[in-house]
């Protein structure tokens, strides 16, 4: 594949959401504007608002799908959230570009929201949630499936590849949720997070299904042919020069290259179609 293939360079100008500001940064940037507005600001019209329940769609108060993703009242929620979004965030918004990682953001986030709020038809109690979790779940569980033997720190000391990071936090989020059938159990949003990790799945492997592995009609293939070796997040990068350039076009857009840059990028572009 050709560098003029990448995500990288189809992401022209689209590296960042604002000037300056990438999708990353400008989530996280929300996230705090929303947790200081439950601080601060008029509670009844952030409940009203900001939290998700099957009750808040009854009343068609449809945008909670969404608002609630970014809502957040405890310090120590949304601190873990964005330390963890944080970590795995900027290497998917790196690999996709900013609009598309957006996308899968949102949609993991208001995937998660309606799965909460579908466990009122299970016989769940109608409980409001808010928070990020969902969308960070999906992040994570995307990262695992494109760097599934990148090796995690769990608790920053246990080494653990990405894939059993995951797996051990669905089977926990899995216990936890039939623990609050009819009531009982924790007040954590294990559905929520479980939505996430499904949502990644269904974007990763179905919306976003490599283009060969629909013409295989319909065929199960292993995912390693269609993404590249986890033995290191940019194993594959060895050319210190190409991985500036790529990075700079990145963050700053097509645009940013000087005329010289942009030739010495189409020079090892076109290198690399000759090797294959």
């Amino acid at each position: 594949m050709g560098i003029g293939d990448r995500d990288y360079m189809r992401n022209e100008g689209g590296g960042a959401i604002l000037r300056g500001m990438t999708a990353v940064q400008g989530i996280v940037a929300l996230n705090i504007a929303v947790f200081l507005l439950w601080q601060f600001g008029d509670r009844s019209f952030m409940r009203d608002n900001f939290l998700v329940s099957y009750s808040q769609l009854e009343n068609w108060r449809l945008w909670t799908l969404l608002t609630s993703v970014f809502s957040h009242n405890l310090f120590w929620h949304i601190l873990i959230n964005l330390l963890v979004f944080a970590s795995f965030g900027p290497a998917l918004e790196q690999r996709w570009g900013s609009r598309k990682f957006l996308v899968f953001y949102l949609g993991c986030g208001i995937f998660a929201s309606l799965v909460h709020c579908g466990m009122h038809f299970l016989d769940f109690p109608d409980s409001a949630a808010l928070g990020a979790s969902g969308s960070v779940c999906g992040v994570v569980t995307a990262f695992a499936i494109l760097y599934p033997k990148q090796i995690l720190l769990l608790w920053g000391i246990v080494p653990t590849p990405a894939w059993a990071l995951v797996a051990a936090f669905s089977a926990w989020d899995l216990y936890g949720l039939f623990g609050q059938k009819g009531g009982g159990g924790d007040d954590i949003g294990h559905a929520a997070h479980l939505g996430g990790v499904v949502a990644a799945f269904i974007f990763m492997l179905i919306v976003w299904r490599p283009k060969k592995a629909r013409a295989a009609g319909g065929k199960r293939r292993d995912p390693s042919e269609f993404y590249p070796s986890s033995e290191g997040l940019y194993s594959d990068r060895k050319d210190s020069r190409l991985d500036y350039l790529l990075s700079k076009v990145s963050e700053h857009g097509l645009e940013s290259l000087s005329a010289d840059e942009k030739e010495e990028l189409q020079r090892i572009s076109d290198r690399r179609r000759r090797q294959q």
